[in-house]
């Protein structure tokens, strides 16, 4: 969530680039060490026989979310380009909190057969 604060701090002339590159470089930094954890998370949660499909399911929802939080912060910006970006990107950091509150905790599956079995 800093990652947004600090782009709205930016934009709106509170802090210098190179808090801005510090930011960026933290951002990079915490991104790869979660990807990898939430993959072998996911494997360790999952049966053995559901660890390919839920890998899969994994990899989709993380190039959806991916396509779509771009498409949308695209839309975003390109609406508010007129009036200057700050009400842009203190709306997105104001919805990265709310995005991380809803996002459940992951719990193992019970059960070694097909959904619904």
């Amino acid at each position: 969530m800093s990652g947004p604060a600090l782009a709205t701090a930016l934009v709106g002339g509170l802090l210098p680039v190179a808090a801005a590159v510090v930011g960026c470089v933290l951002m990079g930094v915490g991104m790869g060490i979660t990807y990898p954890r939430i993959t072998a998370s996911v494997l360790t949660l999952s049966p053995r026989n559901r660890q390919g499909a839920h890998s899969s399911a994994l990899q989709v929802s993380e190039s959806l979310g991916a396509s779509v939080l771009m498409a949308a912060t695209g839309a975003v910006l390109t609406a508010s380009a007129a009036n200057g970006y700050l009400n842009a990107y203190t709306a997105v950091t104001g919805v990265a909190p709310l995005a991380l509150a809803l996002t459940p905790a992951p719990r193992p599956e019970t059960g070694s057969g097909p959904p619904g079995s």
